[in-house]
């Protein structure tokens, strides 16, 4: 009977393992098939880039706010890595940067697995290591886009690997520089500082005492001297506009507990096993599941909660009420094995330095996860060092057999099971690379220079200009905003703008009216992690201007004549409508539009048969009924378009790919024959251009 409990216990953990471990192979596939895309994998990727490009360009990134520039509320390391890099002669770009952020991935996995291998042994190294790998969708899959949070786990997790081996003065001075680094890479790190000082003074007050002298001294001296270059712009950013954002009380004293609790509580709960074993730890590991109940119990209490940004990536969220079984299962099967094993152990599950480093890492998160517009990465501090808690538990147990042990390696493979996610959904499919195609086509031939908020990156490789991220333009709110935002695009700086779909900026409808949309057929060109925006609207500058749509053949009707087109029928007159006859249309583009409006009678506006040049005609369109706009070649109709709404000028567009090369014809018909008169609402047709 004791060799079946072995035999049964060793499988579960060699299940428990290959899970792990397969975890750490899809995690170096999704890497890999990311590695190479040339746009955002998550939304602000293109303007850390640009904080790159500021520097390779000799400019400041800590700089009054302007439509130029404004710095995100980071310490700097980062993109000086990426910028220095490229000065190597490295291309910047997004390849760039997921490289550095994805060998600091493996070097983060690979400093777990020796801490593992040095206490445990390998096989619970390579655990530690692929627990962190297997917890990549819950940290928002941040472990290679191009953010600091992965650099930054790196050097914290390098600081805590030699303090903990930490034997003479240079030691202490290596930790406290790699802490220093961490802290100038993300500011956040600063919270491993004082567990870190406490535990190496403990071991070795000497060391301790060197460790918090020159981490601090030298993290002083670096916030001086940025201060200082900057003319005070470092401490701006850095510490006043996180000031900015609202500290959200409410979601550190339960929601970010709760959170965890459901989205992986392997975390929360394998410490609190391995302390209630101490004299004195147990009963902090009785009021933490005091703690938890109450975080379980709001839960279940509130399962009709709207979609929650990190509960929508749990494959099982679709049924609300299944949320509440892998914190249930883990913690009747923990309970049981405390029941099954309640001596205190000769070897403490845990060492008391790796749940230092536990609790460090969940407040770390906690404070992320409490800031106003955090997102799942605020989860990778205790990702990290709640890996090593749980391998250090499930070793505990396993190690010394029994049904205890069956259990906590049962726990570990419901919590990876509930870890799963979907890997496709994480990289670039095919038709997100056609999105991009198009995009990048359309873009190329958009007259510049381009502000595309969401998107720096792409707009300076177009444009060769550089200019604030959506991002910022919230972020400065605070503050009063970005000074000049207004006045630069009321003056015409910028000839086109596109903006994400979610999104807005300030002002543009006082100098700019939208031109054309981008279609999607689904979920294409959506970042895989992070805010959820891609390119939706045009937007252009009012011109009164006349404007071709091909030579000879108005594109805006601004000369107020129709030249180019005939009427037929009786819904056109000889000359376009003036603004202050479609005075209740909005989005008009300058002061005269095509319509029909108030017409006696059908009919139709014919263009002059032209050339197609590119695969598609956009136009603003309003109407009723009966109204519409169609290409025809010859006899053919090759396409057409509805209007949407009476009351406003909508973007459409023909998409005629087929018949570039060809002759074709546009077509504005009016067939509402009945409705004539005062109350005729007709078709209204402004803005017709040639388009990729």
């Amino acid at each position: 009977m004791l060799a079946m409990h072995v035999r049964v216990e060793r499988a579960l953990f060699r299940v428990l393992l290959a899970l792990a471990v397969a975890y750490a192979l899809v995690l170096l596939a999704v890497i890999a098939l990311r590695l190479a895309w040339p746009f955002e994998i998550e939304w602000m990727e293109g303007d850390v880039l640009m904080h790159a490009v500021r520097l390779q360009l000799g400019r400041p990134i800590y700089a009054p706010p302007s439509v130029d520039f404004v710095a995100l509320p980071y310490t700097p390391l980062y993109p000086m890595v990426l910028a220095g890099l490229s000065k190597l002669g490295l291309p910047l770009g997004f390849s760039l940067g997921r490289v550095v952020s994805a060998s600091a991935t493996f070097a983060t996995m690979g400093m777990l697995y020796a801490i593992g291998a040095r206490e445990a042994g390998r096989v619970w190294g390579l655990l530690a290591a692929c627990l962190y790998a297997a917890l990549f969708r819950f940290s928002g899959a941040f472990y290679d886009v191009v953010r600091p949070d992965a650099l930054t786990m790196a050097l914290v997790l390098g600081s805590v690997f030699v303090v903990r081996r930490a034997e003479r003065p240079r030691d202490a001075l290596l930790a406290a520089a790699l802490l220093v680094a961490a802290f100038l890479t993300k500011q956040t790190a600063v919270v491993f500082g004082p567990p870190l000082a406490l535990c190496l003074f403990w071991r070795d007050r000497r060391l301790g005492i060197l460790f918090a002298g020159a981490s601090s001294v030298l993290g002083a001296l670096a916030v001086g001297v940025l201060v200082r270059t900057t003319d005070g712009w470092f401490w701006f950013y850095i510490f006043k506009e996180h000031q900015g954002h609202r500290f959200l009380w409410g979601n550190i004293l339960l929601e970010y507990w709760r959170d965890v609790l459901f989205l992986a509580p392997m975390l929360l709960l394998f410490p609190v096993l391995a302390i209630s074993y101490g004299r004195i730890t147990r009963w902090v590991a009785i009021g933490l599941l005091a703690f938890l109940a109450v975080a379980f119990a709001q839960r279940a209490r509130t399962l009709n909660y709207p979609e929650h940004m990190y509960y929508r990536e749990l494959w099982y969220e679709s049924r609300r009420a299944l949320v509440l079984f892998p914190p249930l299962a883990i913690a009747a099967m923990l309970a049981g094995a405390r029941l099954l094993r309640t001596a205190r152990s000769d070897l403490a599950p845990m060492p008391g330095y790796w749940l230092v480093m536990a609790a460090a890492g969940a407040l770390a998160s906690a404070l992320n996860h409490s800031t106003q517009w955090a997102y799942a990465n605020c989860f990778m501090p205790i990702a990290l060092f709640g890996s090593l808690a749980a391998m250090f538990t499930i070793r505990a147990f396993v190690v010394r057999g029994g049904a205890a042990a069956g259990l906590v390696a049962t726990a570990g493979i419901v919590q990876l099971v509930a870890l799963a996610y979907n890997p496709v959904a994480q990289v670039p499919v095919r038709a997100d690379r056609e999105a991009l195609a198009t995009l990048n086509r359309r873009v190329s031939g958009m007259p510049g220079p381009l502000f595309i908020p969401a998107h720096p990156f792409l707009s300076f490789k177009n444009s060769g200009r550089i200019h604030v991220h959506q991002m910022q333009i919230g972020d400065v709110a605070f503050s009063g905003g970005i000074p000049d935002l207004a006045s630069s695009l009321a003056r015409g700086d910028w000839a086109t703008v596109i903006v994400d779909d979610n999104v807005e900026v300030p002002d543009l409808e006082s100098s700019m009216y939208v031109s054309d949309r981008f279609l999607y057929a689904g979920q294409e060109l959506y970042p895989k992690t992070g805010f959820m925006v891609r390119p939706l609207t045009v937007w252009r500058l009012q011109d009164p201007v006349e404007r071709e749509l091909v030579p000879g053949v108005s594109g805006n009707f601004e000369a107020g004549m129709c030249r180019g087109w005939t009427a037929e029928g009786m819904a056109f007159g000889p000359r376009p409508a003036r603004r202050n006859q479609l005075s209740e249309i909005g989005g008009m583009q300058g002061s005269f539009a095509a319509s029909s409006r108030f017409a006696r009678g059908a009919g139709r506006l014919v263009s002059e048969p032209f050339v197609l040049s590119a695969p598609r005609v956009t136009l603003l369109v309003a109407g009723a009924f009966g109204s519409y706009v169609r290409a025809t070649s010859g006899d053919e109709e090759i396409g057409r378009v509805q209007p949407v709404d009476t009351h406003a000028l909508a973007p459409k567009s023909l998409e005629l790919a087929p018949w570039v090369g060809k002759t074709i014809r546009i077509e504005i018909l009016d067939e509402d024959s009945k409705n004539a008169g005062r109350a005729h609402l007709g078709i209204v047709v402004d803005d017709l251009r040639i388009a990729w």
